[in-house]
């Protein structure tokens, strides 16, 4: 990237102490911090410089040549210490010079600005710090009077080697510093370890960390193992070194095995020998009297009661001592702060992919940076970058588990690598000789965790594995206890689960990380894991059976939610029933109930394999064993439901299939119910394949029997579909009578999905009459509808019909906006009508705004998708669209032949069409008459009308090319 030129430099400056001056006097701030950043990019435009980012009164900003960071450094902070600063907010400014080499690609800025940040970290306000490796080259672009100063070999914060740091000074600027910042002056004395990798993200977190400690004498970082707790730890204490002039003092806990052995290794960091005379706790406390200590208790939780007894009393005896501890679980005393490390961020499911949003979440920067240490010469690409969102996402962002993943790279390609995780637990092992047992593998650090667990908190760990995605306490207390317990019994074990950071709190719902979950599943033995298996089935039938009533009514948008909330385990227990026989009729049940639920999330495709599969095996079960009514029952109300999926994803035949197989289980049965369904549900069939005298019969022999049997919700559907079908007959008036008849009925009703889909139908009739206001107030009702419910599908199909109205209505920007949001959606729920009608929608705008290239593209790819679902009515406006396109391009005898078609298939299929369609056609007829001859023009509309099918397709597609 041209950001990053090839041995560049690169310049970081943040302002000391600003976090206290906006929590002081947040206004002079405010004013200030707009000085600050008007004055620094001033100076970096000013030398052509390329600011990188701006992170609060952070700058990162690249130059192409030394001499032009040098001039920014200097004049930036002779400019910033010429400033009149308001007393309260006296702006101090430290910088880092930090040269890189080679050519720096996107994937390593991060890389590069850790390190540059750690030599900034070292500085004071109004201090530049140099890197050493830049002494030969920076000496010879110093301006007049600047020169350098030598500050000796440091070892800073995450950097694993030394490094020699210079100041860069001036007359004008303090050239007195107190000692830096570095883990190795003598005036900040610490035990921190020498770091050999990086520390990648968790900015937010250090900031947090560093203000709660500010607040608190005693924090305790939780999390679940090998999430960074330690590393984390240490990154913030070294981050705050000068604030403890008496040190940082870091005592290591897990290898011990006693709270006499934790003391012990306490004193002896602290380098305070035993006597016969004193207690050791109580000679660590004198010690600590007075002191402005930080010490760092590390892996506390196998000794947790040990430690809060420690901790505890050196707090009571050493005012000015404070803790920070690390653990799987809180020390639970009095004034204790818990802050919880989350595993690092990963990229979300429905990410695109794109490198640069990939590459910004933290596991994927760990992993990259990690994985080209284990081999130099790896390098990622854009075609890399849905495996990394794999790997991380199936390590769940756990800093252990990415570190041993991408030690594999030695060994395995990325794509090997994202294949073998499937058994994660065998391939991540080998981590470093030097680590502590339990994070060497990843197996061991849970079984770490899951061994300090007593046995009834270790039963239900094993038995939550059985939730896929997260769940509700009621849930775990029926499926994981079988009602044994209270629920406040259920949520106190889960409390503790929580505290020992093996289950995470979303809200009011719990989750597991996918990698503790398999590990549990792998500890449940088969009968118990049955057994569990069938309860979690067996709830997650009642629950679907629940919902699905409730997708009827007012109560549809919480319905919806609910069954979101759910939809993991809902996958699970349908993927589960259809491998056992004895569950059979339930899972038909309860795959038949969903989809409602799979059309308004446009997941349409998706729910009907799981009724092919269910109806599959249920089929061949029947065969065998002479299937029960219960059995055949509940195929015919999948049958119906796969029926009803196959029609809206246009697979018409297959449809049929399904609704007649339904229709002849429900007659077998008598069941009156059915019976009317598939009737109805095969009136929509014909209805859409231009059958509509038998559409219409079919919805009257439904209606009439919902009336027999009383059912409002059939007789209303029905009546909705005969609105339908009777303005496809032309017969618009009865249509809206109709249709405002069944919405009076609806106002007394519950039944919102009904309402939802009726106001929507009368929006496109009143449409197709050109009665627009009435058509927009309908609209807009059943998008507010739609929206507030959740109905996702719903709401990309009525913004679709409001571009078509925009566009009939000469707003061309409303329409071309509204139809490119439907389209995504359209795309997304893989609905390739709504998706044509879009892409024509769009297309029109181009062609009436002159851009004939782009309106012959999109108009041409609406037909190609009606004619792969065989839509008759779309394929005959598209025609008439084609001659509008030949007027544009100045071909009239084409446009002619074009409308001489459209009025053949018209007159073929029973189509007359409607008030909208019939006044685009004569704008049309009219500029023809215009423009050709009459003997001419009805020569060209004859032999349009005498095309077949593939000699009009013929003409279409070299109108588009024309």
């Amino acid at each position: 990237m041209n950001a990053y030129p090839e041995n560049g430099v690169f310049l970081l400056t943040d302002i000391e102490g600003s976090t206290r001056m906006w929590e002081e006097a947040p206004g002079e701030m405010k004013t200030a911090l707009l000085r600050h950043d008007e004055i620094l990019r001033q100076c970096i435009d000013e030398e052509q410089g390329h600011l990188l980012r701006a992170m609060g009164d952070a700058f990162f900003a690249s130059f192409a040549t030394v001499g032009a960071a040098v001039r920014t450094a200097l004049n930036a902070q002779l400019r910033l210490s010429q400033e009149q600063w308001p007393e309260a907010v006296p702006i101090r400014v430290r910088m880092a010079l930090y040269m890189a080499t080679g050519k720096v690609q996107y994937a390593e800025e991060n890389s590069l600005l850790n390190r540059a940040a750690a030599l900034l970290a070292a500085a004071w306000g109004g201090q530049i710090l140099v890197q050493g490796e830049m002494q030969g080259v920076i000496r010879q672009t110093l301006p007049a009077e600047a020169f350098l100063k030598e500050m000796g070999m440091h070892r800073l914060r995450d950097l694993s080697a030394p490094m020699q740091v210079l100041q860069m000074c001036h007359p004008a600027l303090q050239a007195n510093f107190p000692p830096l910042r570095s883990l190795d002056s003598s005036e900040l004395p610490n035990n921190l370890p020498c770091q050999l990798t990086s520390f990648i993200g968790r900015t937010g977190d250090i900031e947090q960390i560093r203000q709660m400690l500010g607040k608190t004498r005693l924090l305790t970082l939780t999390g679940v193992g090998g999430c960074g707790k330690t590393r984390l730890a240490l990154q913030s204490a070294s981050a705050q070194s000068g604030n403890f002039p008496q040190g940082i003092w870091l005592v290591s806990l897990a290898p011990l095995s006693s709270g006499d052995m934790a003391v012990r290794e306490l004193a002896n960091t602290l380098q305070i020998r035993e006597t016969f005379d004193c207690p050791l706790l109580q000679a660590v406390a004198q010690y600590l009297q007075g002191r402005q200590v930080l010490l760092i208790l590390d892996n506390c939780e196998h000794i947790v009661k040990e430690c809060a007894k420690i901790a505890e009393t050196l707090l009571q005896r050493c005012a000015s001592l404070k803790i920070m501890a690390t653990s799987r679980e809180p020390l639970n005393i009095q004034g204790e702060a818990v802050w919880r490390v989350q595993p690092l961020s990963i990229p979300p499911q429905e990410d695109i992919c794109s490198m640069q949003s990939i590459l910004q979440h933290e596991s994927v920067m760990l992993f990259t940076e990690r994985a080209r240490h284990a081999r130099a010469d790896v390098h990622f690409s854009q075609a890399d970058m849905p495996l990394l969102k794999s790997i991380c996402r199936r390590l769940d962002g756990l800093p252990l588990a990415l570190e041993l993943a991408a030690a594999r790279m030695r060994s395995l390609t990325l794509p090997e690598l994202n294949k073998r995780l499937e058994d994660r637990f065998r391939i991540l092992t080998g981590g470093s000789r030097h680590a502590l047992q339990q994070h060497q593998t990843l197996r061991a650090l849970i079984d770490w965790s899951y061994n300090l667990l007593s046995q009834q908190e270790q039963e239900l760990l094993r038995a939550l594995s059985v939730f896929n995605g997260s769940w509700g306490v009621q849930a775990a207390q029926h499926i994981c206890f079988d009602g044994a317990l209270e629920e406040w019994e259920t949520e106190e074990l889960i409390t503790s689960l929580i505290d020992r950071s093996l289950i995470q709190q979303e809200n009011n719902r719990y989750v597991l990380l996918e990698t503790i979950r398999q590990y549990a599943s792998e500890k449940l033995q088969p009968p118990e894991a049955t057994h569990l298996q069938d309860r979690h089935a067996e709830y997650f039938y009642e629950f679907v059976m629940q919902i699905a009533a409730e997708l009827k009514g007012n109560g549809v948008q919480q319905a919806l939610m609910r069954c979101s909330q759910e939809y993991d385990n809902i996958r699970a227990a349908l993927k589960y029933g259809i491998s056992r026989p004895e569950l059979y009729t339930a899972t038909l049940l309860m795959s038949a109930s969903l989809w409602s639920y799979w059309h308004m999330q446009g997941r349409m495709e998706e729910g009907l394999e799981y009724l092919k599969t269910i109806l599959k095996a249920a089929s061949a079960e029947g065969e065998e064993t002479n299937a029960s009514e219960k059995l055949e029952l509940a195929q015919a109300k999948a049958y119906n439901s796969a029926g009803i999926l196959a029609q809206i994803c246009f697979k018409y035949a297959e449809s049929v299939q399904y609704q007649e197989k339904s229709l002849a289980l429900c007659r077998k049965h008598n069941s009156a119910a059915g019976i009317a369904s598939s009737l109805s549900n095969l009136g929509v069939v014909a209805m859409y394949q231009q059958d509509l005298a038998h559409a219409r019969t079919l919805f009257e022999e439904a209606l009439q029997l919902y009336r027999s049997m009383g059912l409002q919700s059939g007789m209303l559907s029905a009546q909705i579909n005969l609105c339908l079908v009777l303005r496809q007959m032309g017969d618009t008036e009865e249509a809206l009578r109709t249709g405002e008849d069944v919405l009076q009925q609806l106002n007394a009703t519950e039944y919102m999905a009904h309402r939802n889909a009726l106001l929507n139908n009368l929006g496109n009739l009143t449409y197709s009459m050109a009665d627009l206001v009435k058509a927009r107030a309908y609209y807009t009702e059943a998008l507010e509808i739609r929206r507030s419910i959740g109905d996702r599908w719903g709401v990309a199909s009525t913004t679709s019909n409001l571009a078509l109205l925009a566009l009939f209505e000469g707003s061309n920007a409303d329409a071309a906006e509204l139809a490119q949001k439907a389209l995504e959606e359209m795309r997304e729920f893989g609905d390739k009508r709504g998706e044509g009608v879009c892409l024509e929608t769009i297309g029109l705008v181009f062609l009436r705004e002159g851009d004939l290239a782009k309106a012959s593209e999109l108009i041409g790819s609406s037909l190609q998708i009606y004619l792969e679902i065989d839509d008759k009515s779309l394929r005959i406006i598209s025609t008439e669209y084609h001659a509008e396109l030949a007027m544009a391009k100045n071909l009239p005898v084409e446009a002619a032949q074009l409308l001489g078609a459209a009025a053949q298939m018209r007159k073929d299929y029973d189509m007359p069409g409607d008030s909208i369609e019939q006044s685009e056609r004569n704008k049309l007829e009219q500029l023809l008459q215009q423009t050709l001859p009459a003997e001419q023009r009805r020569s060209a509309w004859q032999q349009g009308a005498e095309l077949n099918s593939d000699q009009l397709m013929k003409l279409l597609v070299q109108l588009e090319k024309a």
